[in-house]
């Protein structure tokens, strides 16, 4: 029990992990664990809305091309969007211009009612895409011909690319990339344990800034983002 304590590293609420709407974004510099394979891969992330008012879109996480496409995107549809409002859109796309399901997936529910931590998990196995909000299905898609995702650019949270736009009003933490499919068990856990530590890790975002650099080996820019709320960050390399 003593050597495990010794093992488990907690970072103090140190974070960069509110957007207010306005020009709020983190970027994270591309590198290759930002990369998804051309195989089995899992992205999931924490999300919490603090309103959603506005009229078309608000960003979670983009790695998208200037054109708007080649990468992944997840957004929220604002509650007075003309379409889908409160629903969730996402987008995953290859550099040749293979997607899934086309260059934007409706899904299913309406997270942009909640305002509390949701978690969002998007998980290929072989040629299928499937995306979760607190372990229900939001939507699913198959295209066998979809390789794998490095648009070779920044990571973008709150904020798509460098677009100041379709921008965020609410949190973000424990962003992370396997490549391998999470299961089940793994997936209805995410919230409750050390996601960082399931095995296939290729890279963990908490939006804890120091945490980003020095542990993960990242470059982040902060545009205005403040300090909020932030559940325990727990090293297990």
């Amino acid at each position: 029990m003593k050597s495990l304590l010794f093992a488990l590293l907690l970072f103090p609420l140190q974070v960069n992990a509110a957007w207010d709407f306005t020009s709020d974004s983190v970027q994270v510099t591309d590198a290759t664990p930002l990369a998804l394979p051309d195989a089995d891969w899992t992205i999931c992330f924490r999300f919490k809305l603090d309103s959603n008012t506005g009229t078309i879109s608000s960003t979670l996480v983009a790695n998208v091309s200037a054109a708007g496409n080649h990468g992944f995107l997840f957004r929220i549809r604002q509650a007075t969007a003309a379409t889908d409002p409160n629903g969730l859109r996402f987008s995953v796309e290859d550099s040749i211009g293979d997607n899934y399901g086309g260059n934007d997936v409706l899904g299913t529910g309406t997270p942009g009612t909640s305002t509390a931590w949701q978690t969002l998990c998007a998980v290929r196995v072989t040629s299928t895409l499937t995306v979760y909000v607190n372990n229900a299905q939001e939507g699913t898609a198959t295209n066998a011909n979809v390789d794998g995702i490095d648009p070779a650019i920044n990571v973008y949270f709150g904020q798509e690319s460098d677009a100041d736009n379709f921008l965020l009003d609410g949190h973000l933490a424990d962003f992370a990339i396997w490549s391998r499919a999470l299961g089940a068990s793994e997936l209805a856990s995410y919230e409750k344990f050390a996601a960082n530590c399931f095995p296939g890790r290729q890279v963990y975002i908490p939006m804890v800034r120091e945490y980003i650099e020095v542990n993960a080996g990242l470059t982040v820019t902060n545009t205005n983002t403040t300090a909020s709320s932030h559940p325990p960050i727990i090293n297990c390399s």
